[in-house]
């Protein structure tokens, strides 16, 4: 495999690993703050019902109505009116009406449960009862969230409370208002006692859940195509790189043959400049040989000269003899 191929392999490899790393950390993040919300939603319209709860039980009023009821119709048969002005004094009531009443406008569903309920629509069914028995279970258990991959539940227990007026429907057959063992609307009394779970209320949020996955998702596509245009730039990177590389250790390849013939040059010219020296040796030499010639020559023309002196005083000695 070519060097290019593999650095294209290993920077595509790491992108990739970083993509599947992020989108995870992403999508984990996305959830758990959108579950996060939609709990503190439930929660947030939950404490709105508790806070109604109390504010009405603080206006009071309840016990003069059914005072006024009990002197109004003495038989019993209340009028709509009557029943209607009873029930908005009643804490819980009002509780519930509200949440009711928010549930579309807010975006979630309301729920109340009981395993002893006076309207039918309230039985819990089976896995409702579950969370009552947690709740009966241990009475400081605030409350209990529930998550599925579409929605959010949250559930706090609902228990009576006498300062509230509670036990006034809801206490000893005894305290009838009647004297008929049922409350002032006609419900039997159950003898129930201060802080027992009377029933539950439940909130569920999946809305903005929903919409948070759709963000989710669009993030995350988001992010796959930014990973992707970043593998295509980056292999864009290293073929050019890979371009460069090669154009480097082509240039580097040119500087080798120039030295290799440089250094034949050298080696040429240095043998050269050794002839030279050795021919320059040579005349040196010859100068040398010629110079001593040259002496030789001048000592046989003087000889020779000396010669012809004296073969000419003797010529002319022979001359004068010869001549008498």
């Amino acid at each position: 495999m070519k060097l290019g191929t593999k650095i294209i392999l290993n920077i595509a490899i790491s992108i990739v690993i970083c993509t599947l790393a992020a989108v995870a950390i992403s999508s984990a993040k996305i959830h758990a703050q959108g579950r996060q919300q939609l709990v503190e939603k439930s929660r947030a319209i939950l404490s709105r019902l508790e806070s109604i709860r109390t504010y009405i039980a603080t206006q009071g009023g309840l016990e003069s109505d059914i005072n006024k009821a009990l002197t109004t119709f003495p038989d019993g048969d209340l009028s709509p009116e009557m029943r209607d002005r009873i029930l908005r004094k009643v804490p819980i009531f009002a509780s519930i009406k509200v949440g009711f009443e928010g549930a579309e406008k807010d975006d979630y569903k309301f729920r109340v449960f009981s395993d002893e309920p006076r309207r039918k629509e309230n039985k819990a069914i089976l896995s409702e009862l579950e969370i009552l028995k947690r709740f009966d279970a241990d009475p400081k258990l605030p409350e209990i969230v529930e998550e599925t991959e579409t929605q959010v539940t949250v559930y706090r227990p609902v228990r009576l409370s006498e300062a509230q007026g509670c036990l006034l429907c809801h206490g000893a057959p005894a305290t009838s208002p009647w004297n008929n063992s049922k409350d002032i609307l006609g419900f039997p009394m159950e003898n129930w006692k201060d802080g027992k779970l009377h029933g539950v209320f439940a909130v569920t949020s999946s809305g903005s859940l929903a919409q948070r996955s759709a963000t989710s998702a669009k993030e995350i596509s988001n992010l796959i195509h930014e990973s992707s245009t970043k593998v295509e730039q980056g292999h864009t990177v290293v073929r050019a790189s890979e371009a460069s590389l090669k154009e480097i250790v082509a240039t580097i390849e040119q500087l080798s043959n120039l030295n290799k013939e440089i250094s034949t040059a050298s080696h040429e010219q240095e043998m050269g400049i050794g002839q030279i020296n050795q021919a320059l040796s040579g005349m040196e030499k010859i100068t040398q040989n010629n110079s001593a010639s040259a002496e030789e020559c001048t000592a046989a023309s003087e000889e020779l000269n000396n010669q012809s002196l004296i073969m000419k005083s003797v010529v002319s000695q022979l001359t004068k003899v010869v001549s008498g």
